[in-house]
């Protein structure tokens, strides 16, 4: 299973077994941390992996869950970091997903710093992952999205490309299922504007920006799976206007 193939089925797990995973894909999680593509470079990033088979693993937040397996994401914190960890997390999660590996993404959740893990980097976000009790999949046609008419603004016709591409951004997870993404869509480029929270508050703008980078993800991944150039970038003419409850994240042009 590829990667977008994975967006389709992709579904939370909540009730994980606490058998150990095979140790080689233990291995392969840690090596595919180089292939993991950040949606910005210049912010340093690690991954470690904390075993909870004695289930004696201490996370601190209010929301966790019990699983065998944690792989916390270390990042420095800088402008655009909590974007940058949801984009490259739900490539992992993905990856885990098409490995037959359930995954329940932790936001706001804290653990214990490694030895070796650089002082100036902090656990951002934390992904819970193992062998699944239930159904590990769910179709597409199941998941509870808004429709693309709720998400898009259409300022002309689209053809399949763009609408696949935009189909893989709708069904990225996000916190209580907020989906904050939305879309001012032409024929080849997408402007992504991000949803303010109701009320001004740190927390819930972090976790807005994870869930936009994990959609961003998406688009990423569906426009590679396509073989579709695509960039992405932030554009000043469009960033300068106000649009109520609304703010300006990047644009999105397919080549």
């Amino acid at each position: 299973m590829t990667l977008y193939e994975a967006i389709y089925v992709r579904k939370t797990t909540r009730n994980f077994s606490m058998e150990p995973v095979r140790g080689e894909l233990i291995s392969s999680i840690l090596e595919y941390e180089e292939e993991l593509i950040p949606y910005n470079p210049d912010i340093q990033t690690k991954i470690e992996i904390i075993g909870n088979q004695d289930a004696k693993a201490r996370l601190k937040g209010l929301l966790t869950v019990n699983a065998p397996y944690y792989l916390v994401l270390y990042s420095e914190k800088k402008e655009g970091c909590f974007l940058n960890a949801g984009y490259m997390m739900e490539q992992m999660a993905l990856y885990l997903n098409s490995r037959g590996i359930g995954v329940y993404c932790l936001r706001n959740v804290h653990a214990k710093k490694g030895y070796d893990i650089n002082e100036n980097l902090h656990d951002l976000i934390i992904l819970a992952f193992g062998l699944p009790k239930t159904e590990l999949y769910k179709t597409a046609y199941s998941a509870k999205r808004l429709e693309l008419s709720e998400l898009c603004t259409f300022k002309s016709e689209i053809g399949s490309s763009m609408k696949a591409i935009l189909e893989a951004a709708r069904l990225a997870p996000s916190n209580m299922n907020l989906q904050p993404w939305r879309f001012v869509v032409y024929d080849n480029r997408v402007h992504v504007f991000m949803k303010k929270p109701p009320v001004a508050n740190a927390l819930l703008q972090h976790m807005a920006e994870f869930d936009i980078g994990m959609m961003l993800s998406h688009i990423m991944i569906a426009a590679e799976d396509m073989w579709i150039d695509i960039s992405i970038k932030k554009l000043e003419n469009i960033n300068s206007k106000s649009i109520p409850n609304n703010a300006y994240v990047t644009s999105i042009a397919l080549k």
